[in-house]
């Protein structure tokens, strides 16, 4: 490798020993924004004790996932869940992952994907019949709950969902609150002293109950037992111990950015009324009140995948990919040394106009067909992952982000009555308020005839499925 290349240049501000340390805090996306404005696709920031590269670029993120397990480590770029999750999944070296991979990927299994969709309406439906004909709520609050009973019930079953009761969350949450994108987790800090006993918390708790089936495993036949006793690669067994941390990190990935992006999926159809309306009437013809979901029935939602998918693209809650240079790489016309911290900011980059058309413009019919503009470039949307390390839950985190919306608009009228903005935290950015009205529907006894002039022009000419509707009207209208 040339040591004459120079590094990425450096990008202004950044000065003393924070760096870039405040910006990034405070609002990393206008940070990534700024470094591409004046340095282009490629340039560098200064933290303490670390310099990172930041790849501005699809065509670099596509280098990132190319080198993943080569010149570029995954699990040291994942360093803030170390404390908590250890050894376990992408955060364990490369021979470790790919022998817990069995395991891993047993809970997202095609098979499991009706028990899961069923998991996801049983307990939507649930919160829904708990709220009240009509008022308020802090839609985030509630979405955060909503996921972690749907992460219980679809992984570990109604009975762990009981034994565990309310204080393997409320330990969890202490676990999410100190994840921390700057500051290492071994400082003696109190959020991290909390981290680490309620670690031991839910530990404790989940240990009991894997070891008593492990005595009892003949009297147990369920999804949980099947994870319990499905063997790594190399055949051998993961520990108590190990099993109740992949508990611990199966909860996290079931839940944890699955609620921000649900919710943000909610709000910006409330922001946008005319692609909500064709939603409802998606909602309303296949998914009447009483209607059981099935795989195949919520396949046929396509607007509210398009909307899920848009909602993925503009705000997504995984907003960039880490990684951690192992050996010296050059990209761009720069050498990035061993040690430095490499930075793809996938929320910019899913922003770039040539990638996609009017991006800063919410429009799910971009991944409408005859369109899809997501698969121009392989690397456009990695909110979930790339290549061998895409996300094992993409496919469950969308069936249940659409499950959500579906059942919300089937049961209910909502209304956004706050302004929700971004929340960046030390670790995954969050919400500010979203306060959302609501009150109960009434079921429509018949849907409203489609009729073309009650839709912009634009919204039928991007839709296909209206255009069909509005081709079919034109020649009911023509005399013969």
């Amino acid at each position: 490798m040339s040591t004459t290349l120079p590094t990425p240049p450096v990008l202004s501000g950044g000065k003393g020993l924070l760096g870039h340390v405040k910006e990034f805090t405070n609002d990393r996306h206008a940070l990534f924004h700024r470094g591409q404005q004046e340095l282009g696709a490629i340039y560098t920031l200064k933290m303490p004790g670390q310099k990172i590269a930041v790849l501005n670029s699809p065509d670099y993120l596509k280098k990132l996932f190319e080198e993943t397990d080569k010149s570029l480590s995954i699990e040291k770029g994942l360093k803030m869940f170390k404390p908590i999750f250890g050894e376990i999944g992408l955060i364990a070296g490369k021979e470790t992952y790919q022998n817990q991979r069995p395991v891993i990927y047993e809970s997202f299994k095609r098979k499991r994907m009706a028990t899961h969709i069923q998991a996801m309406q049983i307990e939507t439906t649930r919160w829904l019949k708990g709220l009240d004909a009509q008022g308020e709520l802090v839609l985030q609050d509630h979405m955060i709950t909503l996921t972690q009973q749907v992460a219980t019930l679809a992984f570990f079953g109604k009975e762990f969902q009981n034994q565990v009761g309310p204080t393997f969350w409320e330990q969890f949450k202490i676990l999410s609150d100190s994840l921390d994108l700057v500051l290492p987790g071994w400082l003696p800090l109190p959020k991290f002293r909390r981290r680490d006993k309620a670690k031991e918390v839910i530990v404790e708790l989940v240990s009991d109950i894997i070891a008593e089936r492990q005595k009892n495993a003949n009297q147990y036949d369920d999804f949980l037992q099947t994870y319990i006793e499905t063997p790594l690669v190399d055949g051998t067994h993961l520990s108590v111990r190990e099993l109740a941390i992949h508990v611990i990190s199966l909860a996290f990935a079931g839940h944890e950015t699955t609620s921000i992006q649900a919710a943000w999926t909610m709000i910006q159809l409330l922001q946008n009324p005319e692609y909500l309306a064709l939603v409802q009437r998606e909602v309303d013809t296949h998914l009447p009140q009483g209607t059981v979901l099935t795989p195949d029935l919520l396949m046929k939602l396509e607007h509210v995948f398009w909307a899920v998918d848009e909602t993925t693209r503009m705000r997504p809650s995984a907003d960039m990919t880490q990684r951690v240079v192992e050996k010296e790489l050059e990209l761009g016309g720069f050498r990035i040394p061993k040690g430095w911290m490499i930075i793809a900011p996938s929320r910019n980059i899913q922003r770039m106009p040539e990638l996609f058309s009017d991006p800063e413009r919410y429009n799910p019919f971009r991944f409408a067909p005859g369109k899809e503009e997501h698969k121009l470039h392989p690397h456009s949307i990695t909110g979930f992952g790339g290549n061998s390390h895409q996300c094992a839950g993409m496919y469950f985190a969308r069936n249940e982000m659409a499950t959500i919306v579906a059942l919300m608009l089937q049961q209910y009228e909502w209304e956004l009555v706050s302004d929700p903005q971004i929340d960046f935290r030390p670790g995954i950015s969050q919400i500010t308020e979203s306060t959302l009205r609501y009150q109960k529907r009434k079921q429509p006894e018949q849907l409203v005839p489609f009729n073309a002039a009650s839709y912009p022009t634009e919204v039928l000419a991007a839709c296909p499925h209206l255009a069909q509707l509005a081709e079919a009207e034109t020649r009911e209208a023509v005399p013969m």
